[in-house]
């Protein structure tokens, strides 16, 4: 079957998005951020394998299947999590589908391992060109899902920075934190629809965050989430042979997931050296926990990679790559809302 031309629309919103997304700037900040990762990453490298780590690089030769289960299924969870977070976050704006939001984020999951910021710029492509989703949307929606997410991050890191420990305290700031960041989002979203400023310094998240279920649902998800995280990271240490205390797990695992939010230019060495600097804070030892550290990235790109092959089955990212464009491929319908 012939290829179907690609609409004007879609074709002038795909050059907007080169337009807005390679600038020199953004291109020599994310060289510089690729360099500063590598660098981090071969340190990262070096300590996990020093040495002081032999017979826990031992054990990885043969380590316990349920254990290596439960470090790939964690992933597989997570991956699904973050999937159905995006899928969420863009119900105020436009409706796509649920597989297919998730296969996307699959496939730009395992890609954000790598430099350049290839899992945004892929997410981004695809989702304008094959879903016809415009330009201005994806930044409202990618401003919405970034504010959502630094509900749940601020109160963490900071809680995990001040404690430094798995305490009554630490429990409380995690579990009302959060829910009160998003309720604080929700808030300002609203008066943003009336105050033009309010609605510019949200760079359009406000389309997102006026919406309290939307919220809600993507601050439950990103709080399960970190519950799956610890778990990775508990399972991880246990490959290695490593034994952690679960209080550990849970301040480390939240600490990787901060970082690889936060990583400015791919996740890839930030991560791994990053949890390894919260170890020395929290007094654990640095060399073991950049071990583990891999171990867990290591698990997150066989899941993603596995679930991104299968996903492009029918996402077909080469065919946006290629600026092919894709047969039906417009699915989103917009959602019409009172201020939009």
């Amino acid at each position: 079957m012939p290829e179907a031309p690609e609409s004007p629309d879609t074709g002038d919103q795909a050059a907007e998005l080169r337009k807005r997304t390679f600038t020199t700037r953004g291109v020599v900040l994310q060289i510089i951020g690729v360099t500063a990762g590598l660098a981090l990453l071969a340190w990262a490298v070096s300590i996990a394998l020093s040495e002081d780590n032999r017979e826990h690089l031992a054990k990885l030769r043969a380590p316990s299947p349920g254990l290596v289960a439960m470090l790939l299924g964690t992933s597989v969870v997570s991956i699904l999590l973050n999937g159905v977070v995006f899928w969420i976050a863009l119900l105020p704006i436009r409706r796509l589908r649920a597989i297919d939001v998730i296969g996307v984020n699959a496939i730009a999951t395992f890609l954000s391992i790598l430099p350049l910021k290839l899992g945004f710029l892929l997410r981004a492509f695809i989702h304008v060109r094959r879903d016809g989703v415009r330009v201005r949307e994806l930044f409202y929606w990618f401003a919405g899902v970034g504010a959502v997410g630094m509900a749940v991050i601020l109160p963490v890191g900071l809680a995990s920075l001040w404690r430094r420990d798995v305490d009554l305290v630490w429990v409380l700031i995690v579990l009302t934190g959060p829910p009160a960041c998003g309720a604080l989002g929700v808030l300002l979203g609203r008066l943003a629809m009336r105050r033009a400023w309010l609605a510019r310094l949200s760079l359009g998240s406000w389309r997102v965050v006026r919406d309290a279920r939307v919220v809600g649902a993507q601050v439950l998800l990103r709080m399960i989430d970190l519950g799956v995280h610890s778990a990775r990271f508990y399972a991880a240490a246990g490959v290695a042979g490593i034994v952690m205390e679960p209080s550990r797990a849970v301040l480390l695992g939240t600490s990787y997931f901060l970082l690889t939010a936060l990583a400015p230019a791919g996740t890839l060495g930030f991560a791994e050296m990053g949890t390894a600097g919260v170890a020395v804070l929290i007094g654990s030892d640095a060399n073991t926990i950049a071990l583990v550290a891999l171990v867990v990235t290591l698990s997150q790109a066989a899941a993603s990679l596995m679930m991104g092959l299968g996903a492009c089955t029918w996402i077909k990212p080469w065919r946006v790559v290629m600026g092919v464009p894709h047969a039906g491929s417009i699915n989103a319908s917009p959602r019409r809302r009172q201020g939009s």
